[in-house]
C-alpha cells in the first residue's frame, strides 16, 4: 500500500511540475511575442 501512495504522489509531483513549466515556457515565448510586436510597432511610430 506505501509503495502504491509514493507511487501516485510521485506521479502527481511530476504532472505539476511539468505542466508548471510548460505554462512558463508558453508564458516566456507569449511574453517575447508581445515585447517584439511593441518594439516594431514603437519603431514605426
Amino acid at each position: 500500500m506505501d509503495k502504491s501512495i509514493l507511487k501516485m504522489v510521485l506521479i502527481v509531483t511530476i504532472i505539476a511540475i511539468t505542466l508548471l513549466v510548460g505554462s512558463l515556457c508558453i508564458a516566456m515565448h507569449y511574453g517575447g511575442l508581445m515585447m517584439r510586436s511593441i518594439n516594431t510597432s514603437s519603431q514605426e511610430n
